[in-house]
C-alpha cells in the first residue's frame, strides 16, 4: 500500500483537530484496506485464511471523552445510536472546549420522574449504609468511581459509593437497570450493554476485527457500552472497505443477541452493504460459550 505524503499538509494550527481527525478517517480506511486485501492468505498458502472474521472488545484502553450528548451515530441499517461528543474534555472539565458552555445540569430517573443536579452536586455524602432503602441511578465519574443516586429512610437523596450500599440493595438495583435485556428473549447472561450506568465520561474501550490467520483488519472506540448496535456498524464499516467478498463467519462472544438483533430488524434488507448478513454464519468462539446459558445458542 502506498500513500501519497503529499495529500498530506502540514496541519493549520488553527484547525489542527478537525484536519487530524480527517487523516485520521484517510489513514483508517487505508489500513483496512491494506489488511483486509487477501493477498496476504496466498502468502500463507493457507485457503481457509480470512474466511472468518472475528470481532472482540478490549475495556481497558479508555480515555475521558466530553459529556455532552448530542452526537449520535448514523446510518442507513439502525436507528441513531447515541454515542455523545467523542472529543478530550479540557482540564479540570467533564466538557470538551466546544461544548464549555453546556449546561453542567445532568438528568437521572428517580421512579417515574427525571431530576436534574448540578455536576457539582454529585459527590459522594456521609451517610450509613442502613439509612439508605433504595438505589435509583448511578454515574460514572472523570476518576473512574461509580457514584449512586439514593434514596434514604428518610426520603432524602443522596450520592453515595458502592462501599456505602448494602449488597442486596446493589443487586436489586443492577437487575431493574438491565431488565430491558429481557426483550430479546435469551436467557444468556453476556449482553455486553448491561452496565450499572453508561460511560458518558469516558470512551468504554475498543473493537478489533482480525481475521482468522490473526491479521488486524480494523478497529473503533465504544462509547457508552459494548452495544450490538455499536458492533454491528463497526463491523458494516469494516467490510463496506473490503475489496473482495466479506467472510463467510463473524464471530463475536456475544453472537447470540447480535444474531437475534439482526434477524429482528432484517438489517440485510436497509442497504447494499448489509446484504451479506442474511448468509453470514454468526458464531460464539469456544473461549466463551460456556457463558451461554439459553437453547437458542
Amino acid at each position: 500500500m502506498k500513500i501519497e505524503i503529499s495529500k498530506y499538509k502540514a496541519p493549520d494550527i488553527q484547525n489542527l483537530n478537525e484536519q487530524l481527525k480527517e487523516y485520521r478517517k484517510q489513514l483508517l480506511e487505508k489500513f483496512i484496506i491494506k489488511w483486509s486485501n487477501h493477498n496476504h492468505k496466498e502468502e500463507e498458502k493457507n485457503s481457509t485464511c480470512s474466511k472468518l472474521l472475528n470481532i472482540d472488545g478490549n475495556f481497558k484502553c479508555t480515555r475521558l471523552k466530553c459529556m455532552h450528548s448530542g452526537t449520535r451515530l448514523m446510518s442507513k441499517e439502525l436507528e441513531p445510536v447515541s454515542v455523545g461528543c467523542v472529543k478530550t474534555p479540557e482540564r479540570d472539565s467533564y466538557f470538551c472546549y466546544d461544548h464549555r458552555d453546556s449546561s453542567r445540569y445532568i438528568f437521572f430517573t428517580v421512579e417515574d420522574k427525571t431530576l436534574s443536579f448540578h455536576i457539582d452536586q454529585i459527590k459522594p455524602d456521609n451517610v450509613f449504609e442502613n439509612k439508605i432503602s433504595k438505589i435509583h441511578d448511578c454515574f460514572y465519574t472523570r476518576e473512574e468511581n461509580y457514584l449512586f443516586l439514593s434514596e434514604l429512610t428518610n426520603n432524602k437523596l443522596v450520592w453515595v459509593t458502592e462501599n456505602q450500599i448494602d449488597a442486596t440493595l446493589f443487586e436489586d438495583f443492577f437487575r431493574k437497570k438491565n431488565s430491558f435485556a429481557d426483550k430479546l428473549d435469551l436467557e444468556c447472561q453476556t449482553l455486553k450493554s448491561k452496565t450499572l450506568c453508561d460511560f458518558k465520561t469516558r470512551t468504554k474501550g475498543i473493537l478489533i476485527s482480525a481475521f482468522n490467520c490473526g491479521i488486524v483488519t480494523g478497529y473503533r472506540e465504544i462509547f457508552g457500552s459494548e452495544s450490538c448496535s455499536q458492533v454491528l456498524l463497526f463491523y458494516l464499516d469494516v467490510i463496506e472497505k473490503f475489496k473482495k467478498p466479506p467472510p463467510e463467519f463473524l464471530i463475536y462472544d456475544d453472537a447470540c443477541h447480535l444474531k437475534k438483533m439482526t434477524d429482528k430488524k432484517k438489517i440485510w434488507t436497509k442497504s447494499e452493504r448489509a446484504k451479506n448478513l442474511e448468509m453470514t454464519k454468526f458464531a460464539i468462539d469456544k473461549f466463551h460459550f460456556g457463558n451461554h446459558k439459553d437453547k437458542w445458542c
